[in-house]
């Protein structure tokens, strides 16, 4: 099964995702900067489902082996225009 198999608290705001991808196993470490966290909810949002639907939704448009082996959410939404909206429409479902 392709995807995320795990994500890790590594400490304040930094975690370490585990994706699946063809049978091989790839790591990203994650950092949730905190204006990125408050402009996707305001309301307080379990962080650690921001970052797995930021990986989620990084690996539907990019080969896990192509993501890069630090990310911050900064960078993300710096570089997809539509992530903000994306991950604020899909962390608000119940």
């Amino acid at each position: 099964m392709n995807g995320v198999q795990a994500v890790q608290e590594m400490g304040p705001h930094e975690y370490l995702v585990r994706l699946i991808e063809g049978g091989d196993v790839f790591e990203i470490r994650l950092h949730a900067s905190h204006d990125v966290l408050t402009r996707i909810s305001s309301t307080g949002t379990d962080e650690r489902q921001i970052v797995e639907a930021t990986v989620s939704y990084l690996i539907a448009r990019q080969r896990a082996d192509d993501l890069p082996g630090t990310l911050d959410l900064e960078d993300v939404a710096a570089a997809y225009d539509g992530y903000l909206d994306a991950i604020r429409d899909q962390v608000a479902q119940p």
